[in-house]
């Protein structure tokens, strides 16, 4: 789910919903299977796909106000591997490249987008520990994504906008995380099957 001013997105297992904030009336509908993550960039929603069996295109584009179909990237012009999560910084749109869906062949990349041309212009790897990105946030310059690996262990990888390094932390745990969030300089998360949250410092790591 995601707010964009005055309505509510729901990326559902049949496609994409749009509620009125304030009443939660229905306000549009589109069919679109595999749908992971929304994101909005000026009056267009961006959408990642990931799934069993999906078709060739894992980013499509709808517009926001009436969810009619604007573009989308197949795997030659775009992103050759099912994707997660998204982050608009600008005029450009990251998204998690993982191979989720594939098992045991995940990747571990980030897309990049440029969203005025709707060209992919590049994408780089997170490293030998950065595999199977699943959540993605961006935050002052900074991109983070909680890789889930093989879902044996996970880790956090930081892409800085500026310098364009990566650095990528194992986190040295036993299973994949069930859910993170990023908030206050760090990313929690949750061991999937833990009743714990965990907390990762992204600027000591």
């Amino acid at each position: 789910v995601m707010v964009d001013n005055n309505f509510i997105y729901a990326a559902c297992s049949d496609g994409i919903y749009k509620y009125d904030k304030v009443s939660k009336a229905a306000a549009g509908f589109v069919a679109v299977t595999g749908v992971r993550k929304l994101e909005v960039w000026n009056n267009q929603l961006l959408v990642t796909r990931g799934d069993v069996g999906l078709a060739n295109n894992y980013f499509q584009v709808y517009d926001k106000t009436n969810l009619s179909f604007i573009y989308e990237l197949d795997n030659v012009t775009g992103p050759q591997f099912t994707a997660e999560g998204i982050v608009v910084i600008g005029d450009s749109a990251y998204i998690a490249i993982n191979n989720a869906f594939n098992f045991p062949n995940y990747t571990g990349i980030i897309g990049v987008i440029h969203l005025p041309s709707q060209v992919y212009v590049r994408e780089f790897s997170l490293g030998a520990i950065g595999i199977n990105p699943d959540y993605m946030t961006g935050d002052n310059g900074k991109i983070y994504t909680l890789n889930n690996r093989d879902y044996t262990n996970a880790s956090v990888s930081i892409y800085d906008l500026a310098t364009g390094t990566v650095s990528t932390t194992d986190l040295n745990i036993t299973g994949g995380c069930s859910s993170s969030q990023f908030a206050n300089d760090a990313v929690y998360y949750q061991v999937s099957g833990n009743v714990d949250l965990m907390r990762f410092d992204v600027n000591t790591q």
